[in-house]
């Protein structure tokens, strides 16, 4: 981990730690406003409900060429403030070794898995020699991924079918182009 943010940039740092800030701050919030509940509503009748975090929770974090840190942020950190035990986080590999990018992001994972695709899914939800299975899956991916989710689900919980986020705007020179922009972007 050391090695991989040895390898970015003063500004890069300084944009991955303010996003995880945000994003922390704002899991705490969300975190705050569950409240557990406990009342008696008839003599010896208690009635109520208990947010109890996950054991393990695996997330993808989709690498190659382009690394989505959001996906890193919005897993990891949150799966922490939530207070999951054991947090794996995986993306494939870039170039030979992980995006160092992607492993600065991860920071707060238990552990570190350099392994993309269906193969890092599936690892993570049913265990491998050295690799203990977890409880839930959650990130994107391609309709690969996607599909080994889907077919994973009931052995272990995900966070939803998720299904192609491709984009197309057909517009003319009469288009505003900022709003267009901001089609993409949403």
């Amino acid at each position: 981990m050391e090695k991989a943010r040895k390898s970015l940039s003063a500004r890069e740092i300084e944009d991955i730690t303010f996003a995880q800030k945000q994003v922390r701050n704002f899991a705490q919030i969300q975190r705050d406003s569950m409240k557990d509940v406990e009342v008696e509503t008839y003599p010896g009748v208690i009635l109520g409900h208990r947010n109890i975090p996950m054991n393990a929770v695996g997330c993808y974090i989709p690498g190659g060429k382009y690394p989505l840190l959001a996906s890193a942020h919005m897993s990891v950190l949150t799966a922490k403030v939530a207070g999951v035990k054991r947090v794996v986080a995986t993306a494939p590999p870039y170039q030979g070794a992980p995006h160092p990018a992607i492993v600065t992001a991860m920071a707060g994972a238990d552990e570190i898995l350099v392994l993309g695709g269906v193969q890092a899914v599936v690892a993570m939800a049913v265990g491998t020699e050295t690799i203990a299975p977890v409880d839930m899956l959650v990130g994107p991916g391609n309709l690969f991924v996607a599909e080994a989710k889907r077919q994973l689900y009931g052995r272990v919980g995900i966070d939803l079918f998720a299904g192609p986020t491709e984009t197309l705007v057909i517009a003319d020179e009469t288009a505003d182009g900022e709003m267009c922009a901001v089609d993409l972007l949403g």
